[in-house]
């Protein structure tokens, strides 16, 4: 479970940090372009903010702005693992099964669930603080999420019994005004002194509150500015969209630019509903709508910030850019238009996408290892032969079959005293030594030599009683992983993502969830084998068959 939250955790850093680079260039083309994109398409430029914390996986591309960003990927990950292998001493030579992962440039030292994802996260054993960090995430994102439904039931309970409006001067206003936004929906109209500004409230049923005091100053011109302005977030489902970046902000309450990006986005809204509101009065209204709105601001200082409310809201600053709008709105044109998707388009293409991954260059690898000779059923080592990397790689033909222990890799067919198995794993808890008998036909007078250690066994097997290699190993626990990162505790979805050509074993069973998952070479016979219970994997296995 905490190794899930973890792996959650790490997934929501790595959606954060690529939100966090999508913001930023948002704000660069804000800036760059200044008052020229229409306010519907500079609100629209949220909405891909949105978009990228929905999503934890997006196709690859060239055009992403990832390929030039140093977040940490499984290149980066292997180069400085590479890095690390080169700058050993020359007196220190390198083991056998270092080697077979150094010949593969496109496998990451450990490949964890999140590594999908562009920038993302290293080794979990490489942050030993990272479990209780997650749940320090968990405990701030569910009451974070919880006082944001909190203070909305809270408010919603408030206004549930207050009273309709009951002017029908003012009504008749309000049904031309609906009519005129062709709105479809049933919008109540509600008198409020719960409500401190005129306010829209409910995402499946709208109401729009208006203070007394709004209704008794307000004139009938005035009134229809305020219902054609909220009916404009009606228009444009705001509410929705406000309480899905709430509860994306939940579970990112840790990152204060994407705060601050929601509150520009919400005032990017207002901006965006005046826009539409505009577009139903005539040019020479202009001036009276934002006379209205200077009105409302200037009574009513306070204004409510909650997921499930739009009002007419704005600071100083705010207000002044919205009278500069306002005042100076052109009817739309196609060249406008144009590039506000052009706009959208180059963005989304920058920052929805993760960066090309190096699938393409490790292809010549694979197929030149695929085209090695084949190797014996039982390996020989020559003592006095020099272990060049060429060599070393036909001792380890895929790391599919391979352990990782302490930041080692152990793969089937590697020689103990080759490997130095006594440093990477220490000493074992229990040794048995088994001599096969008359019945083991050719390979009678071999040797059997069984290691146990916490959470992982190992089976060597030598022919002439002084060389052994590695036959077999099995894990029941502890931090052993594959070469590709499956632990005990992972579920099926997580070792079908590492291994998508993995199938379940012909056994007779059949439940996806309680069954054996297997990988099979029987050129070579070597196999890796995942035990799963209840869908999570209980016991890896990675054996050699001597024919």
């Amino acid at each position: 479970m905490a190794s899930l939250l973890t792996d959650v955790f790490y997934r929501v850093l790595s959606v954060s940090a690529m939100a966090t680079v999508l913001v930023l260039l948002i704000f660069l083309a804000r800036w760059l372009l200044k008052n020229q994109l229409k306010p519907r398409w500079t609100y629209w430029l949220w909405m891909l903010l949105a978009v990228r914390l929905l999503l934890p996986w997006t196709p690859e591309s060239s055009f992403s702005v990832f390929n030039l960003i140093p977040l940490e990927t499984n290149e980066t990950s292997t180069a400085s693992h590479r890095a690390a292998l080169e700058n050993e001493p020359a007196a220190d030579p390198m083991p056998a099964s270092e080697a077979a992962a150094q010949s593969q440039p496109a496998e990451p030292v450990v490949q964890p669930p999140w590594s999908g994802l562009t920038g993302s996260m290293p080794e979990t054993k490489s942050f030993p603080w990272m479990p209780f960090v997650s749940v320090v995430w968990l405990i701030g994102a569910v009451t974070m999420l919880g006082y944001i439904l909190a203070v909305n039931m809270r408010f919603s309970m408030k206004i549930k019994k207050e009273p309709p409006v009951a002017d029908p001067k003012v009504k008749s206003v309000f049904e031309q005004c609906i009519q005129e936004m062709k709105v479809k929906r049933q919008v109540a109209l509600i008198e409020s002194n719960q409500a401190s500004t005129p306010m829209l409230a409910g995402v499946v049923r709208p109401k729009l509150l208006m203070p007394g005091y709004a209704l008794n100053t307000l004139n009938n011109s005035q009134l229809r500015y305020v219902f054609l302005h909220e009916l404009s977030h009606v228009k444009r489902n705001d509410i929705a969209a406000n309480w899905l970046m709430n509860v994306l902000l939940a579970l990112h309450w840790f990152n204060p630019l994407l705060w601050y990006a929601y509150r520009k986005m919400r005032e990017d809204q207002e901006i965006a509903c005046d826009s539409l509101a505009l577009t139903r009065i005539g040019p020479d209204e202009s001036r009276d709508y934002a006379a209205a709105i200077i009105k409302l601001l200037e009574a009513f200082a306070s204004q409510v910030r909650l997921a499930g409310v739009a009002s007419i809201s704005g600071n100083k600053k705010e207000l002044k850019r919205r009278i500069i709008m306002i005042t100076s709105l052109k009817n739309n044109s196609y060249k406008m238009s144009l590039l506000g998707l052009a706009v959208i388009l180059i963005i989304s293409g920058c920052a929805l996408t993760n960066a090309k991954s190096a699938g393409n260059a490790g292809a010549g690898t694979e197929n030149a290892q695929n085209e090695a000779p084949a190797q014996t059923d039982i390996p020989v080592q020559d003592e006095d032969e020099v272990q060049d990397e060429d060599e070393v790689q036909e001792l380890n033909p895929s790391s599919d079959f391979a352990i990782r222990a302490n930041g080692k890799l152990i793969s089937l067919k590697d020689f103990d005293n080759q490997i130095r198995l006594a440093e990477i794993l220490g000493e074992p808890i229990s040794e048995n030594t088994e001599t096969l008998g008359d019945g083991a036909d050719t390979h009678t007078g071999s040797q059997i030599k069984t290691l146990t250690y916490d959470g992982l066994q190992l089976t060597l097997f030598s022919a002439d009683q002084d060389q052994y290699w590695v036959m077999k190993m099995d894990v029941a626990g502890g931090e052993y992983a594959t070469a590709k990162g499956v632990q005990i505790g992972d579920t099926v979805e997580e070792i079908q993502k590492l291994y998508p050509d993995i199938e379940i074993a012909k056994d007779g069973r059949t439940d996806p969830n309680n069954c054996a998952y297997e990988i099979r070479n029987d050129e070579e016979s070597n196999y890796l084998s995942f035990e799963v219970k209840d869908g999570i994997v209980e016991h890896i296995s990675v054996y050699h068959l001597i024919p």
